[in-house]
């Protein structure tokens, strides 16, 4: 999904004749350049690199609800949000934090630690990227598009999977 079109300038055998409905060829002799960096999105609890979740264990053992408050304090005080914004009402389907027992917990916060962990190793790896193309010459005329989705699964992944049918 990456790299330079070098099939041919002329009409007869550009990209659409390869089968390609949308590229982003130029095909007036201008080089073009489409590189796409396949990370894998912070969503479940995957693979973290070993010595990342250290850093976060312990960091969210108040509780998601009291993580909500003190980052839309800290979000006021730097001035990124009003004074006025109120936290978004819990869902009714999420539990209060005093209503799990301690193993729901432990689970929960393990869950936003490895979380945590996996968008730490997503910027380091981008910056990388980014180190690489400014050592090499590269980096300027770029535009980064960077898409993901709404963050870690919803919910408890692992009971909705051992009570299905």
């Amino acid at each position: 999904m990456a790299g330079i079109w070098g099939m041919g300038m002329e009409r007869a055998s550009g990209p659409h004749i390869r089968g390609f409905e949308r590229p982003f060829a130029l095909l007036d002799g201008a080089a073009s350049h489409f590189s796409y960096a396949a990370y894998t999105a912070p969503h479940l609890e995957l693979q973290v690199p070993d010595k990342l979740p250290a850093f976060y264990r312990e960091r969210y053992d108040d509780g998601y609800e009291n993580l909500t408050f003190s980052r839309l304090d800290r979000a006021k005080q730097m001035g990124l949000q009003p004074k006025a914004v109120l936290p978004s009402a819990r869902l009714p389907e999420v539990p209060f934090w005093s209503g799990l027992s301690k193993q729901e917990q432990r689970q929960s916060t393990r869950s936003i630690e490895l979380y945590g962990a996996m968008v730490e190793s997503l910027e380091y790896n981008i910056d990388r990227l980014v180190e690489h193309l400014k050592r090499t010459s590269r980096y300027e005329n770029k535009v980064f598009i960077f898409l993901s989705d709404n963050g870690p699964q919803g919910g408890d992944l692992y009971r909705k999977m051992r009570n299905r049918p």
